[in-house]
């Protein structure tokens, strides 16, 4: 009976087990935690606090990504149906945050959380490993919270080992395409090169802004982490993944470099005066189809959504 869309373990054989004492957690796949049936009643996640719900979503659209980002080539029709949850999940999410009543917003949520772990194809699990971590560290952070920080620091370290998957997210999920200097008109000259640079950092900042307008950090510094605490995290990812680079995935950097990029974002290079194509602002967040393009300030865009739900505080 599923009363917090997010993980989608009401149709996986996935599961978490913690150790507090230890600061340990670890993940256990086997059918045997698979359930026979599940229900799925969007009325039982009304009295859901504003902060889980967004954490939920955040959740969600993480397991979308590591299918999307799995260093795997493209396929077509799970690519397409990846970025229609996304899409799906950008535009139910601020209603549900202004009207936690709305039955179909909390229906398309729980359906996402559930298709999202349960319809795609295998993925990269650099950024959960790391986040198991995080929150193992300190158990008052919720898992999705601590995703919203990983996941865009992890994007912004390893697109460039696959730009065109992050393209292809970019246009389908975002509708964010990289800007053509033949038939757009600037006022300043863009590479190509720096077209697809712009469009993928684009692409982040937009992702990265919906998470916080829900209410997600931004940094690792706002749960009270330090760059200190980082080595503390070290050793339990060696028993889980085997050393301390096993969750690089398919990059080349370092555990300690993205938990560093993480804890804050100003040590993350920005371009100056990026441009790229990006959606016009919507009321409900959700991208159009056709996109248009802006020139982006050093600081990167203003939120899609406005900052509907309160910030997730932890005492």
């Amino acid at each position: 009976m599923v009363t917090i869309p997010a993980s989608g373990s009401e149709a996986s054989n996935s599961c978490v087990i913690s150790n507090d004492e230890e600061h340990l957690k670890c993940s256990i796949n086997t059918d045997l935690n698979r359930p026979a049936i599940a229900f799925l009643d969007p009325e039982l996640t009304f009295s859901l606090p504003a902060c889980q719900t967004a954490a939920g979503v955040t959740d969600m659209i993480a397991h979308i990504m590591e299918r999307l980002f799995s260093g795997e080539p493209a396929v077509g029709v799970t690519d397409n149906i990846a970025c229609g949850l996304v899409r799906a999940a950008r535009e139910a999410a601020p209603k549900v945050m202004e009207n936690p009543d709305d039955y179909d917003a909390r229906a398309e949520i729980m359906w996402v959380g559930t298709l999202a772990h349960n319809a795609l194809r295998d993925g990269d699990w650099t950024c959960r490993g790391l986040e198991h971590e995080l929150s193992a560290l300190d158990t008052k952070i919720t898992h999705g919270a601590g995703l919203a920080v990983i996941f865009p620091a992890w994007m912004r370290y390893v697109w460039r080992e696959h730009p065109e998957r992050f393209l292809e997210f970019s246009a389908q999920a975002l509708g964010i395409e990289p800007i053509d200097s033949d038939a757009d008109e600037l006022d300043v000259e863009v590479t190509p090169e720096q077209a697809i640079e712009y469009a993928v950092e684009a692409t982040i900042d937009e992702l990265q802004d919906f998470f916080v307008s829900l209410g997600m950090p931004r940094a690792l510094s706002e749960f009270g982490v330090t760059e200190d605490d980082i080595e503390k995290m070290i050793p339990g990812l060696k028993i889980n993944r085997g050393s301390s680079s096993a969750a690089s995935g398919s990059s080349r950097w370092t555990t300690r470099e993205r938990f560093t990029a993480a804890h804050s974002r100003k040590q993350m290079p920005v371009p100056h005066g990026r441009a790229a194509r990006r959606p016009p602002q919507t009321r409900n967040g959700a991208a159009p189809a056709t996109p248009s393009y802006s020139l982006v300030p050093p600081g990167g865009f203003e939120p899609s959504t406005p900052a509907l739900g309160e910030r997730c505080s932890i005492p």
